[in-house]
């Protein structure tokens, strides 16, 4: 604003400058109070996508999907807010599994988010992941589901 003042040869006093700064200012918090929703497009994107994947790593140990006796446990993370979606996989699972299969999961769940159908999304999610752990890890007598088979919405 004081450029573009500057620029047309007009002065304005000090206290009214500040004044000005201090009603823009006020104009713009009163704005980001009504419409919490826009805040989050105020971070960084990559900021942004740092967090959801803290968050996914903090909820891939406080759900215990690490505790299998394989290390099979896989994670499916979405955070709508970020717009973000990850899969978190332990080391047994990962060691057999390209991370382009876990992209190509994601590419898909994001997919159908981005066209207003994330319940099948996550269907379609749990169907791949679940035949990849059966092609690696396939079902034998006496097995038993070590993890809750649920979703949780936070």
């Amino acid at each position: 604003m004081a450029y573009g003042l500057e620029a047309w040869w007009l002065t304005i006093r000090l206290p009214h400058f500040v004044l000005a700064q201090l009603l823009a200012l006020g104009c713009m918090l009163l704005l980001l109070w009504a419409l919490p929703g826009w805040r989050i497009h105020l971070v960084p994107r990559r900021l942004r996508y740092q967090a959801a994947h803290a968050n996914a790593m903090k909820q891939f140990l406080a759900r215990n999907v690490h505790r299998t006796s394989a290390r099979t446990g896989v994670l499916i993370f979405v955070s709508i807010a970020e717009r973000y979606a990850e899969i978190v996989a332990d080391s047994g699972i990962d060691a057999k599994v390209g991370q382009h299969v876990w992209d190509g999961v994601v590419r898909e769940l994001t997919r159908r988010a981005g066209d207003d159908r994330l319940a099948d999304g996550f269907v379609r999610a749990i169907e791949s992941v679940g035949a990849v752990l059966a092609e690696h890890f396939p079902v034998t007598a006496g097995d038993i589901n070590e993890l809750d088979d649920h979703l949780v919405e936070i």
